[in-house]
């Protein structure tokens, strides 16, 4: 009997180092999913950081872009109401040339009526002149 009592001595001595591995085992497992949940909730602040710098970001570039169409909105407006203006002016400028050349061509044909009334007053002139010298021979 006393040897039956050595072998549940010495088996239950092993089932002893056998649970103390086991539990070695699970603390060294509880340590790494320790460590796996801290490396864990670093990654997910660091995700979180990483979110948030690349709203800002994004939303910064997307003010900068809504600016930039509202500048080239403007830009695009002033040139519009410069156009515009030029059109106007040129528009003027058109009528204005038209009625100078309406007053031109009176002012041609007056003198055209002019020049054709002297030329025949000098034609008679000349006439004149030369039957006065045919008679004064």
């Amino acid at each position: 009997m006393e040897e039956l009592l050595k072998q549940i001595l010495q088996t239950q001595n092993q089932m002893i180092k056998t649970q103390n591995q086991m539990i070695e085992t699970q603390n060294q497992i509880l340590k790494t999913l320790q460590q796996h949940g801290e490396r864990l909730d670093s990654l997910e602040k660091g995700q979180l950081r990483l979110e948030t710098r690349i709203e800002t970001e994004i939303t910064d570039r997307i003010r900068g872009l809504y600016d930039f169409r509202e500048v080239v909105n403007d830009n695009f407006a002033k040139a519009n109401a410069t156009l515009e203006a030029i059109t106007g002016r040129i528009d003027e400028l058109k009528e204005e040339l038209i009625l100078n050349r309406r007053e031109t061509t009176e002012k041609l044909d007056s003198l055209d009526s002019s020049v054709m009334y002297l030329a025949t007053k000098l034609t008679q002139h000349d006439m004149q002149l030369f039957d006065l010298k045919r008679r004064a021979k």
